[in-house]
């Protein structure tokens, strides 16, 4: 009877660790694959990460659009109205102002997930010329969440070793898919269950728009002495007075303070998820994070497909009907473009597709 048992036990624990390993795997389709060029002739094919930051398809590229459309089309009373208009913290998403015009910058901003990029091309420190998988090139200037530009650099990860490159030294980055087969260099990206004053939401994690793989470090100070603490070590990080209590998988439990990981300096918790795209909860409406295994696998290069231009229909208040191509807000044109806006405080980077 023990001998049974002891199989069938054994038969459980196999089944579990294919099942584990078939996700890990599935997953490292999920993370950044490419060649950067340089400009002195080197090429460096292999996984990719911009600084400690974007990994994953499914991170977002942001910027500003240097050649938008919003100013040719707006009145001179229009301008004024957006110029003075009061900060995107007044902003909401609702039931009837779902499509409000979100105001004051004329800089029309641009948002996607690296899945639809095909080519990054460096013009200058803090512009860069960008090609969608449908072969439209749009120009990028680099705001305070971008990842590219001056004093950012691009690493490689390949059999090699790593391979950092600054902005300055790129000629180009091409992306392609992740080849089968591929071993991913980095830690597993991070999934997890965020609790707020709003209501659960879950996805992979990018931790203060930054931390979003197992080798991440959350740091902080812990009896006025500063540490760090892996990710893939961490069971749950919960809001607390002046910091974070961090609840390791060893049991250990302790109170970091004094950095922007742990702190209201936080730049925010991002989850991506399938059903609602990206969210960004801010610290004051954040009470905890449990990580936990993924509900599903990451998206692959694949998996977004070719972008569109924005087409369909308008009704308008005195039911009117018109038909056609859309330019959203005077801004947006392409499927995979966002609609973002914020409801109870949380933001939400929604695709058009």
């Amino acid at each position: 009877m023990l001998g049974r048992l002891s199989r069938y036990y054994l038969i459980i624990i196999f089944l579990y660790l294919i099942t584990v390993n078939s996700s890990f795997s599935q997953n490292d389709h999920g993370v950044l694959y490419g060649e950067v060029k340089m400009k002195n002739g080197e090429s460096h094919r292999g996984q990719l990460r911009f600084e400690d930051d974007a990994a994953l398809w499914a991170d977002m590229f942001v910027g500003n659009k240097t050649e938008g459309t919003l100013p040719e089309n707006l009145s001179i009373d229009d301008i004024k109205s957006r110029t003075t208009s009061e900060s995107d913290d007044s902003f909401n998403f609702g039931f009837m102002n779902l499509w409000e015009n979100r105001g004051k910058d004329l800089r029309p901003s641009f948002k996607c997930y690296f899945g639809y990029i095909e080519r990054i091309k460096p013009l200058t420190d803090d512009l860069a010329h960008i090609k969608l998988k449908n072969g439209q090139w749009i120009k990028i200037k680099k705001n305070k969440e971008s990842v590219f530009g001056k004093s950012r650099e691009t690493l490689v990860y390949n059999s090699s070793g790593r391979k950092k490159i600054n902005w300055r030294d790129i000629k180009v980055i091409q992306l392609m898919p992740t080849p089968t087969g591929f071993k991913n260099h980095l830690d597993a990206p991070i999934y997890a269950e965020v609790f707020t004053t709003n209501g659960l939401f879950e996805g992979y994690l990018a931790w203060d728009n930054e931390e979003r793989l197992g080798s991440d470090h959350i740091n902080g100070k812990l009896n006025d002495k500063s540490v760090g603490h892996k990710l893939k070590d961490i069971e749950s990080i919960k809001a607390v007075e002046n910091g974070s209590e961090i609840t390791l998988k060893s049991g250990n439990r302790l109170k970091l303070t004094d950095h922007p990981d742990v702190t209201y300096k936080n730049s925010g918790i991002y989850l991506y998820n399938l059903t609602y795209g990206t969210i960004k909860v801010r610290w004051k409406q954040f009470i905890s994070m449990q990580i936990t295994a993924p509900s599903h696998i990451l998206p692959s290069y694949y998996d977004f497909k070719m972008p569109k231009h924005l087409y369909g229909w308008i009704e308008t208040k005195d039911n009117s009907h018109f038909k056609g191509r859309i330019l959203f807000d005077l801004d947006e044109k392409f499927d995979v473009e966002m609609l973002d806006g914020r409801e109870n405080e949380l933001d939400f980077f929604i695709p058009f597709n």
